[in-house]
């Protein structure tokens, strides 16, 4: 590939109307009997310096000062072309060998650009000399700033980037221009930044909310000649670290040694469903950032309930149905249970399953029995036995339990034609004398009849039942009103 500039002579006229014009030869290297190809040359212009009219008419587009190829394209197709004069556009880019071309001057001074050069470590770092001096550029053209205050204000006729790395104890990268009348200048530059990260982006991050995602690695490389280190790893929200060999503080011995690269492996926990975009930064021994750029996708699901309160007696049923909706392409199980405020005596269950299928566009639903259990009525308790008599049943006791008994009976029989008054107060005379007898021989005491209260069942309340759905690690709880009179 090679690309030739027209300076020409200075008019359209002398210069045969190419004045300005770029040609290229994407043949160079091909055999055809005479050197160079003669026959494969293009003209990809036409005129990248566009034609400044004047009221004389005599001067056509500017001449081309400078061709440079950027090196870090081995196709040959990335060049840059600068073109002196006034009124005009002064830097042009092709990336296709010059089918076509962008124009980078953006805020240069209009004045002739005399030279360019690519940076050997970046390529988004460019270089020109001009009529008032040099200029840099660190993102590709888009912004320009005076590289060197100390520099004389003359034309920079030439200027190139130089890096010793073999013949200084430290990396060195130098800058130097040659001026007109004003000899040649050197000044060095940044160091070169001796870490790369591959590859330059990350997609395909895909899991449901609170869920990481499978891992992506990420490849930390050591490109310069002599150790470094990593100084930082900074995440954006959502995305972080789950594994590999790099860490801050990691070593990386020199390019081409089997340890100058470290891995990172990359996850995605999302805590909204949708898309996230976001960077991971390494930032390394010279302070230069490394970014790679992330991106993933969360799906979710919701949980809603039609009632969310019901009232029932103790011993009967609270129903609550409710429906699993997913969000954003969800597809998993979500398992539901009852994990608060459930009252005494109550148990809960899902149907058709406390774990069911959640996706696409139709809610699952999923309805929930809350059991309750009924409280029973306070009632005496019968005593158990027979009530003893007040002695034994041997003994003196018994015998004069006996005779008094018939005493009574003879009694009554001769009081018959007494009045039925003096009668009975006879015959309570005779049962009080029974009952004030004291016992004998070690008889046993009377037990009473006793009554108890019982208190199991569902107490009356209002209570707040906790439900919670589960997928992975995220949980859902929904609150719903359970009244038990």
């Amino acid at each position: 590939m090679i690309y030739v500039g027209l300076e020409g002579a200075g008019t359209v006229g002398s210069s045969g109307g190419n004045l300005g014009h770029v040609f290229v030869d994407t043949q160079a290297d091909v055999n055809t009997g005479t050197h160079g190809a003669a026959n494969n040359w293009v003209d990809v212009t036409p005129n990248p310096g566009a034609t400044l009219t004047t009221s004389g008419g005599t001067y056509g587009p500017y001449p081309v000062s400078s061709i440079e190829i950027d090196r870090h394209d081995p196709s040959g197709k990335t060049a840059y072309v600068t073109v002196e004069g006034f009124g005009v556009s002064h830097v042009f880019k092709t990336i296709n060998a010059g089918q076509s071309w962008i124009d980078l001057s953006n805020n240069l001074p209009d004045a002739p650009v005399d030279s360019i050069a690519v940076d050997p470590d970046d390529p988004n770092v460019l270089y020109v000399g001009t009529d008032v001096g040099s200029f840099i550029s660190t993102n590709g053209g888009a912004v320009w700033q005076v590289l060197e205050t100390n520099l004389p204000n003359v034309p920079v006729t030439k200027i190139r980037v130089f890096s010793y790395y073999a013949a200084q104890p430290t990396p060195l990268k130098a800058v130097r221009v040659s001026t007109y009348g004003r000899g040649v200048w050197q000044f060095a530059m940044a160091q070169p930044t001796p870490m790369a990260v591959s590859p330059a982006s990350l997609s395909g991050f895909t899991d449901s909310v609170q869920n990481p995602s499978q891992a992506q690695t990420i490849t930390v490389s050591n490109t310069g000649p002599v150790a470094a280190s990593i100084n930082g790893i900074n995440f954006s929200t959502g995305f972080s670290q789950n594994g590999g060999d790099c860490s801050p503080g990691t070593s990386l011995a020199p390019a081409g040694s089997s340890t100058s690269s470290c891995t990172i492996a990359v996850i995605f926990t999302a805590t909204t469903p949708g898309a996230t975009s976001g960077t991971v930064a390494v930032t390394d021994s010279v302070g230069a950032s490394h970014s790679v750029n992330l991106s993933g996708t969360a799906s979710d699901f919701a949980i809603s309930a039609a009632t969310a309160s019901m009232t029932v007696n103790a011993g009967q049923a609270a129903t609550y149905n409710l429906n699993a909706s997913a969000i954003g392409g969800f597809s998993n199980t979500v398992t539901f249970a009852c994990t608060g405020g459930l009252p005494t005596g109550a148990n809960c269950a899902f149907s058709p399953s406390g774990s069911v299928a959640v996706s696409g566009a139709t809610p699952t639903a999923v309805t929930l029995t809350i059991s309750t259990t009924a409280r029973p009525s306070s009632q005496p308790a019968p005593s158990s036995g027979l009530t003893s008599l007040p002695f034994s049943s041997n003994g003196p006791g018994a015998m004069l339990t006996i005779t008094l008994g018939l005493l009574g009976t003879l009694l009554m029989k001769r009081l018959q034609p007494v009045r039925g008054r003096v009668r009975g107060l006879a015959l309570v005379g005779v049962m009080a004398g029974v009952a004030l007898v004291p016992g004998c021989g070690g008889g046993s005491s009377v037990s009473t009849t006793s009554f108890s209260s019982t208190t199991n069942g569902t107490p009356a309340n209002t209570y707040t039942v906790t439900v919670t759905a589960s997928s992975g690690k995220r949980n859902i709880a929904t609150q719903l009103t359970l009244k038990v009179n």
